[in-house]
């Protein structure tokens, strides 16, 4: 069982776009308590990846659904009640007042609301958002800024950029780190390729050779394996996964190819690595 913890506060700028990030020990619930009538002086956001969710919003009653995400603007009261929920997490936000206009202007505000589908993805960033956020991890600081600017982004990346009128641009060479880091934070369960990253830098498969060999000292392939490897350790510790779900959820092709690169990486078998960090049973 996680303990509470205290809130955790995040600056994520993205182009112009600055935004303060607030997560507490109610990010994540499988059955939130209701709520009285309350308002905040930040944006509240709620995700419903299962089951639903009811509020009271101002003078209407508002349901939640699976896939949706709930948007309340600050100063509107609300009231919340638990409804068959699954799976939700919630957040809030606070931005710069220029931000904020663009947002107010593009999104359907009803009554200081409003609602969007979101997709698989969302929820992804938002589970790992919540296994960095509970965790003790070496590095989580730097994993949740990047987890949080990529959620900002799947939200309302286009939207704020059609509404400054921003086109998507190459980012600079001080950027390529944290565009590389970002990239792979988001992608590396996915059957990705060199090419893949080049596109989102805006390069050639050649540049982005030696972009990875500059910042990181290593090709796209071993950059890719070593952020596996990393992420099967944690599962491996933190879950009862078996070595085969493992490998599925890590994007390997299958168990057995998984196994000899964690052991290439590691010396070790997957297996062995987790019963080599399993707690003695007690006499």
């Amino acid at each position: 069982m996680t303990s509470k913890r205290t809130a955790f506060f995040r600056q994520v700028r993205i182009e112009n776009c600055l935004f303060t990030v607030t997560i507490d020990y109610n990010f994540s619930a499988s059955s939130p308590a209701p709520t009285r009538m309350h308002n905040h002086a930040a944006y509240e956001l709620y995700f419903v990846r299962s089951g639903r969710l009811l509020y009271r919003i101002g003078t209407e009653n508002v349901e939640i659904g699976p896939g949706q995400c709930c948007v309340i603007k600050p100063g509107v009261y609300h009231s919340k009640q638990a409804a068959g929920v699954h799976d939700s997490y919630r957040l809030k936000l606070t931005m710069d007042s220029a931000t904020s206009a663009a947002l107010s202007g593009a999104l359907p505000w009803t009554n200081g609301f409003c609602t969007q589908a979101v997709g698989e993805s969302v929820f992804q960033l938002l589970h790992s958002i919540h296994i960095e956020f509970t965790g003790m991890n070496w590095g989580k600081d730097q994993r949740l800024h990047a987890y949080l600017t990529l959620l900002i982004m799947e939200l309302w990346g286009r939207t704020l950029a059609a509404s400054a009128n921003m086109p998507a641009a190459p980012p600079a060479e001080d950027d390529y780190p944290m565009k590389i880091d970002e990239f792979f934070a988001l992608h590396f369960k996915e059957d990705i390729t060199c090419a893949h990253l080049a596109a989102a830098l805006f390069v050639s498969e050649r540049q982005v050779s030696r972009i990875l060999k500059c910042n990181y000292g290593m090709s796209f392939k071993s950059k890719l394996s070593e952020i596996r490897i990393n992420a099967a350790k944690e599962l491996l510790l933190a879950t009862d996964q078996s070595v085969t779900q493992i490998a599925q959820n890590l994007g390997y092709s299958n168990a057995r190819y998984f196994t000899r690169m964690f052991r290439a990486n590691t010396g070790r078998s997957p297996s062995a690595f987790r019963r080599g960090y399993q707690q003695p049973s007690g006499k």
